[in-house]
């Protein structure tokens, strides 16, 4: 009798996916940025958030889409409402609210030649210069992530043939990704700031920042503690090993 091999059969090896690409972060000097938006957001007081954006068309008729979170109080977000419909076609702005002090804005516009440079290179921004404040000297800095495989190389030559000029990037360098703050750490901070308690002369003391967030002030004191700690860490490229996420 003939006996058979009862071992299991090989499987083939599953396949491997290659490393992503390490990025690239780049530094844009965009010295022709105004935006209406960003005026219109400015004058109003109110907080915005770039949610998503997207191209849509080709050519002259390409359009960028843009979906932008609100926050203000319903007043200011009303007036705000007002001034975005007055001042652009009904049909490429439509905003969303339901009575609070959040709203969200979805804006469709010409596709600008900075954006247009970026999703012709596989770029995405890490900062919106179509929301972000301008300088004082009117310019507006962008940051910009790109692959490392000669995406940066092609995202300079798409500036330039968009006329905005290689000249206009002031920094290249390795991404590095930037841990947020807990939302703790958020709240104490943005109240430690609206309530001058950073500011000199100083016009809020910590416990004024304990009572606007309903807790203690040694609590207070390490929630701000950490937050600065935390960003003290981006601003040199030395993440704290030894804090810990409240």
């Amino acid at each position: 009798m003939t006996q058979r091999s009862l071992s299991k059969p090989s499987r083939s090896p599953r396949p491997t996916r290659a490393p992503a690409p390490p990025l690239i972060e780049v530094e844009v000097d965009l010295d022709r940025s105004d935006d209406r938006l960003r005026t219109l957001l400015g004058g109003h007081g109110v907080r915005s958030r770039l949610t998503a954006c997207r191209p849509l068309g080709s050519g002259r008729k390409a359009r960028l889409v843009r979906w932008v979170d609100l926050e203000a109080p319903p007043v200011d977000l009303d007036r705000l409402v007002e001034a975005l419909e007055a001042s652009a076609d009904p049909h490429s702005v439509s905003v969303s609210t339901d009575g609070s002090d959040r709203a969200m804005l979805r804006l469709a516009q010409a596709l600008p030649e900075f954006c247009a440079a970026v999703f012709a290179s596989g770029g995405a921004c890490v900062t919106c210069p179509m929301l972000h404040g301008a300088g004082e000297d009117g310019s507006t800095r962008a940051r910009v992530l790109v692959p490392r495989n000669g995406e940066a190389s092609r995202f300079a030559r798409e500036l330039a043939r968009r006329r905005l000029g290689p000249a206009s990037i002031q920094r290249t360098g390795p991404y590095r990704p930037r841990a947020k703050l807990t939302a703790r750490q958020e709240a104490a901070l943005r109240a430690a700031f609206e309530l001058g308690f950073f500011a000199y002369p100083r016009r809020s003391d910590l416990s004024a920042v304990a009572r606007r967030l309903g807790v203690g002030r040694s609590a207070t004191l390490e929630l701000l503690r950490r937050a600065i700690s935390e960003l003290a860490a981006r601003r040199y490229d030395s993440p704290d090993p030894t804090r810990d996420r409240l």
